[in-house]
């Protein structure tokens, strides 16, 4: 129930033309492409003529699954040091 404030206004982020929000969609779609990878080769038609019949790089699911659990991992670990840190401090 909490959460559904926040799918709306990543729908709404989504869905703007205003250039700041264009640029926050694109930047996190460029920071997920970055960590996880392509999930498969794009499709032929919509590749400019200098890029087709080149093959991109695709990472599988355990791939992504690992990294998905290292970064989980890393985060938590790291928040529940600063959060005890700041309550002991």
């Amino acid at each position: 129930l909490g959460s559904i404030p926040l799918l709306i206004n990543n729908f709404l982020i989504e869905q703007s033309d205003k250039r700041i929000f264009a640029n926050v969609n694109f930047s996190t779609i460029t920071m997920v492409m970055t960590l996880f990878g392509r999930r498969s080769q794009p499709d032929e038609t919509f590749l400019p003529d200098s890029l087709k019949g080149k093959t991109f790089p695709t990472t599988s699911w355990p791939q992504v699954l690992a990294a998905s659990v290292a970064l989980s991992v890393t985060t938590g670990f790291c928040e529940e040091i600063v959060f005890r840190r700041e309550v002991a401090g």
